[in-house]
Order: structure tokens, then sequence, then C-alpha cells
């Protein structure tokens, strides 16, 4: 536990500490590595969405995303990782990851802004995805029907 407070800390001063309270990871020292990944699908309107994702705090330009959306009948890709963030909290051993960035959507450059949480166990763990082009998408669902989503903070 010390050992993740110290590195929380040690990010908190290496980077810019967003409103939210989380911490970018991206400009953190080469030691200090975060990451988050998952993947597992969901039901949304009668429909079952697929997603996968990885996020790198070292190399943001490692990190992957994809949401197969059957419910609307398209599938959004990531191509460009603008920033990622993450915060875990210790006592409560839970964690969360923020992506921004671009994506094709059905072949139409779009803009994605991607938050995963981890609760401890699928049935509470969060996905969300918000995807703008012309209009803008959202996905927001919290417990999975099957897949696990899990944030490592170093």
């Amino acid at each position: 536990m010390k050992k993740q407070m110290f590195a929380v800390a040690a990010l908190a001063v290496a980077s810019v500490v967003l409103s939210a309270g989380l911490v970018v990871a991206q400009d953190a020292a080469d030691e200090e590595q975060s990451g988050a990944g998952g993947g597992g699908w969901f039901i949304n309107d009668g429909a079952k969405d697929t997603f996968g994702f990885y996020l790198n705090s070292s190399d943001i330009s490692m990190s992957e995303f994809v949401l197969q959306a059957r419910d609307l009948g398209v599938k959004v890709q990531a191509y460009q990782f603008d920033n990622v963030a993450f915060a875990y909290d210790a006592d409560l051993a839970t964690g969360s990851a923020e992506a921004w960035g671009r994506a094709w959507v059905g072949g139409v450059d779009a803009s994605f802004h991607l938050i995963v949480e981890d609760n401890g166990h699928r049935s509470m763990d969060r996905l969300m995805v918000e995807v703008t082009t012309d209009v803008t998408m959202t996905w927001d669902v919290t417990g999975l029907g099957g897949g696990q989503i899990w944030v490592y903070l170093e």
C-alpha cells in the first residue's frame, strides 16, 4: 500500500493533475508505469455489444480501444490517443482510467472519450464511451455481462 501511495504522490508531482483528481500518467517518469485493460460484453438495447482496450502510461501510442456497437451497427476503432489518465484508491482497491483521442466510427473520423472503472467485480465495473462526429453517441454501462476491467497504478 505504501508503494502505491508513494507512486500516486510521485505521479502527481511529475504530472498534471486534472480537475477530476486523476493523474495524467503519460508524462510520469519512465520507472512509473500504469496501465488498464480488459474486454467483455454488455447488453444495450437488446444487442450484445463487445469491447476491448489497453491503456499504457509509459507509451500511449501502444494503447488500443475497440467497441463493436451492434445496437447501432457500428464499430468504434481508436487510431490516436491524445491523453491517458489514471486514478487508484488504495483503501477501496478500486481504480479508474480515462483516455481521449480519435477513432474511426463506421469509416467516419470522430473524437472519443473513454472512462473505465475497476470496482472489484464485473457486476460493478463501469465502461463509458462518448464518440462525437456530427452527433454524439454515448454508451455508459455499470455491470458487464461478461469479461473484466482492470486498472494498475504503480
